[in-house]
């Protein structure tokens, strides 16, 4: 791809990136230089390119980058086809423990790859969300009105939180204290995973698969499917299902029922280390 700007910042003494492009891809990565640099990257003519204004300032002890584009001027006439998609902001960041890291995206797809922080926050309001191999030594918060969310390869010590108002949301190979995803309109896909998770879902199915059962879980699905799968059977954990119009179909040996029908099971392996607590409206649900 060619590259149509470039910004550059001195990196010494900033803590923080804070990032907010409309309505263009952007994408964080981690480089070995000691300068912060932004660009403009793609395969376009050179004048309408010229029309979006790159912005790369220090305020404090974070570094500002601010990529925007006027929509209406960049419409190729005929069956109005915006060419947005053909170029991204690509920002390179120096390999460091940084306070706080925020991506702020109007109509864009997020993607950010090994960045390391305190605290990653990421937010599209028309766009996917794309995290690999990144490490939030506090929090990671990723938020889409219309997109996917996925995360892959991630270490979090207190909070993965992941919701979507209109998409999928797909966690692999993932650790954390609590996991938190969501989608209202879309399913919900985790895999591989450590810690306590919750998964809640308005339309869409929920899938969860893990070697073991590793911390609480909690699965919601008012118009869905919910189905936990282990690759071996846990020991200990107890587990309460409600079901409205589905029914519920568990396959663990070992498990001493209060109560057990297609719409209601209430019992307890072990000593009940784990819950694992499943609501469903119009679905259906099964562990195995």
């Amino acid at each position: 791809m060619k590259i149509y700007q470039k910004k550059a910042l001195n990196a010494d003494g900033l803590h923080a990136v804070v990032v907010t492009v409309s309505p263009l891809d952007v994408e964080l990565v981690q480089t070995e230089d000691q300068l912060l640099k932004a660009e403009i990257q793609g395969e376009w003519t050179d004048d309408p390119v010229e029309k979006i204004e790159l912005d790369v300032h220090a305020e404090g002890d974070a570094a500002i980058i601010r990529a925007k584009m006027d929509e209406h001027r960049l419409l190729f006439g005929i069956m109005g086809i915006t060419w947005n998609r053909w170029v991204k902001v690509v920002v390179h960041v120096p390999a460091r423990i940084y306070e706080r890291v925020e991506i702020g995206g109007q109509s864009g797809d997020i993607s950010v790859r090994r960045i390391i922080a305190e605290t990653l926050s990421l937010s599209s309001k028309s766009g996917d969300i794309i995290v690999e191999d990144c490490e939030a030594k506090k929090e990671l918060i990723a938020a889409s009105t219309s997109g996917d969310i996925r995360i892959t390869g991630l270490l979090a010590k207190e909070k993965v939180s992941a919701r979507a108002s209109s998409g999928d949301v797909v966690l692999r190979n993932l650790a954390s204290d609590f996991l938190d995803a969501a989608a209202r309109s879309g399913d919900v896909t985790v895999s591989d995973f450590r810690g306590t998770l919750a998964a809640e879902v308005s339309s869409g199915d929920i899938e969860l698969e893990n070697d073991q059962l590793t911390g609480d879980l909690r699965a919601y699905a008012q118009s869905g499917d919910v189905s936990i799968s282990f690759r071996k059977d846990p020991e200990s954990f107890a587990i309460n299902y409600q079901g409205s119009s589905g029914e519920g179909s568990v396959h663990i040996e070992g498990i001493l029922y209060k109560e057990k029908n297609e719409h209601r099971m209430l019992g307890q392996k072990g000593d009940g280390q784990y819950m694992i607590d499943v609501h469903t409206g119009s679905g259906d649900f099964v562990l195995n």
